[in-house]
Parts: C-alpha cells; sequence; structure tokens
C-alpha cells in the first residue's frame, strides 16, 4: 500500500502486478488521474503565491517611493559669498552654509540635497510647490502668498550705503545717510542686484530710481556690485557690511571703500527658512523650528552666524536684536 498526499487528501493505492492486462491498465490510468490532479493542486497554489508575492512587493515599491520622495529636501542655493560660498577654497564656508549645516545635522529624518539654482530660480521653484526650501529669505508679504517660514533664523546687519572714498554727495552724507536725496542726485548710478529684496522701507525707495540711474547684476554677481563702486564704474550700491568684508579679504581695495548706515532702515536684519506653502512645507518647518528654538542661541551657532562680520558681534545692536528675535521660542 503507498500513499500519495494532495493538499490535505491522503490518497492511497496498492501497488500490484497483476497478471490481466484490464487491471494492469486501470491501475496505470488512476496514477496518471492522481499526478494529474496533484499538479493542478501544486501550480494553482504556486500561482496563487505569486500573486500574492507581486501584490505585496507592489504595495512595498509604491511605500518606498512615497516615503523617499517625502523624506528628501532640496536647499536651493547659489554662490553668493560670502552668505553661501559655493566654489574656491572657501566653497562651504558661506555663514549660512554653516548655520545651515548646524540645522541639518538635527534633521536626520531626511535626506539632503545641496542642488544650485540661480536666486530667481530658486524664488519660482517656491512657487511651484516643489520639495525644496530656501535657507536664508526675507518676510514679505508677496513672499507669504507662496511659502511658509520658520521662526527667525539669521540676524546680520542691515543694508548700508557703499560708497568708494572719496565720493561726496552735498548735503546727502550726514550720518544716517538720507537715501531719499541720493536718490534724487541725477548723476548717482546704482548698482543693484535683480530680485533681491532690501527690505520694506529700502524696496520703496529704490522702485523710484530712474533706469538710467540703475544698473542691475544677477544675484550671483552681488560681489561685483561692490567691486564695480570701488573701481569707480559706478557711484554707489546698497550691500552689507559682510559682503564689503569679504570683498576686502580678496582685493586691496579695502580703502577705497566706506560704509554708511540709511537714515529709517533698522539696524539689523532677519532672515527666515522658507518652504512651500503646501503640507509637505508646513511639516518640514514645523521640524525646523523645534531645531532653531534651542539651537539659534548656541554659541556655536551664534559663532557660525557671525563668522563674516565677528567685528560686530559684541555691538549693542547685535545684543539687542538677538533678545528681540531669538530670546522667544514664538519668534
Amino acid at each position: 500500500m503507498s500513499t500519495f498526499t494532495v493538499g490535505s487528501i491522503n490518497i492511497r493505492w496498492a501497488i500490484s502486478y497483476p497478471s490481466s492486462r484490464v487491471e494492469d491498465s486501470l491501475l496505470v490510468d488512476l496514477q496518471a488521474v492522481v499526478i494529474y490532479y496533484a499538479m493542478v493542486y501544486l501550480l494553482k497554489s504556486i500561482r496563487m503565491m505569486l500573486l500574492r508575492l507581486a501584490v505585496l512587493l507592489t504595495f512595498i515599491c509604491v511605500s518606498c517611493r512615497s516615503i523617499s520622495a517625502d523624506d528628501n529636501i532640496y536647499w536651493q542655493t547659489y554662490h553668493l559669498p560670502p552668505i553661501l560660498i559655493k566654489t574656491g577654497e572657501l566653497t562651504g564656508q558661506g555663514f549660512v552654509d554653516e548655520t545651515l549645516q548646524l540645522i541639518i545635522e538635527r534633521l536626520p529624518q531626511y535626506q539632503h540635497h545641496m542642488p544650485l539654482a540661480s536666486h530667481a530660480r530658486a524664488l519660482e521653484d517656491l512657487r511651484l510647490g516643489k520639495q525644496v526650501c530656501h535657507p536664508s529669505l526675507y518676510l514679505t508679504e508677496e513672499r507669504k502668498t507662496f511659502a511658509y517660514f520658520s521662526l527667525p533664523s539669521i540676524i546680520s546687519p542691515s543694508h548700508r550705503l557703499i560708497l568708494k572714498d572719496g565720493k561726496t554727495l552735498p548735503d546727502a552724507l550726514n550720518i544716517p545717510v538720507d537715501l531719499t536725496r541720493v536718490i534724487q542726485s541725477p548723476e548717482v548710478i546704482f548698482g543693484l542686484i535683480r530680485g533681491r529684496s532690501y527690505g520694506v522701507i529700502l524696496d520703496k525707495l529704490v522702485s523710484k530710481l530712474p533706469n538710467e540711474q540703475r544698473f542691475l547684476l544677477s544675484a550671483e554677481e552681488a560681489d561685483a556690485a561692490i567691486k564695480l563702486v570701488a573701481l569707480g564704474r559706478l557711484d554707489a550700491t546698497i550691500g552689507y557690511p559682510y559682503e564689503v568684508n569679504y570683498f576686502t579679504t580678496h582685493s586691496e581695495r579695502e580703502s577705497e571703500l566706506r560704509q554708511y548706515q540709511i537714515a529709517g532702515v533698522a539696524p539689523y536684519a532677519v532672515g527666515y527658512i522658507a518652504c512651500p506653502k503646501n503640507p509637505w512645507g508646513q511639516q518640514v518647518i514645523t521640524q525646523i523650528n523645534e531645531v532653531l528654538v534651542t539651537l539659534r542661541t548656541s554659541p556655536e551657532y551664534i559663532s557660525a552666524m557671525t563668522k563674516w562680520w565677528a567685528n560686530e558681534r559684541q555691538s549693542a545692536w547685535f545684543q539687542q536684536a538677538v533678545k528681540e528675535q531669538f530670546a522667544s521660542p514664538s519668534r
């Protein structure tokens, strides 16, 4: 007696050596039927198992794609020294480069990417709701329509009027400078950065400049504006002390530039991290804020942030700015 199992059914049959051809034929037929049904059952089982495996793999792949997409942040950066330095021996040593790195180290749940983009492209990608974040932007009402902003993440000296040493503007260079009167001097040609916000007050003043008094440069050429002023090819520009400091580290023209505070402009400016105004952007900003609450007042962060204007780190305006912008967890 032999046993053959099909699923949960045990089939037994006797193997004999019949003397008659009929018995022999019946036994062969029975064995063929058993083998046939066993093969059918086996194939169905394999087919069902493969189908379930395929469904499981499909679910896993879709889930992985979804998770990996949400877990990537593309930081929109560009070469704008000394804020962001992307070329040369000082690569990565801009003060936003260094503060951003401190933030990234505290967001291990994300994969961080640093594609290079123009300033205009960075803003456009935010408008389009792409999975990008800008490491430092001024907050304006127009930008709030397409981006979520973090707590204040950067404090820096505000814009100043930059002139070549010896350049005189009658009745305008009292300290702080009345920029309105400077603009009203038709012989003064300004070098300005295309797409840059200089803050609410200065944006309104700059908008009054006639086209013949403005020379526009791209955001990647911010240092070029200062260089052209130092060379005497432009009369003035509006820039930051740290931009002048960076320029003078690469130039012998340090003594040829003068900086003037501008009347009506606060002594410091505040920058924010911006992500697109969608659920993903809101989630990322929430997590960034959790990091900033404790990180931004740490000595390590303060040192990185003030790297290119360390001479003003102990100034009264900076100490007051830290209290006003960083001390409260709700700001």
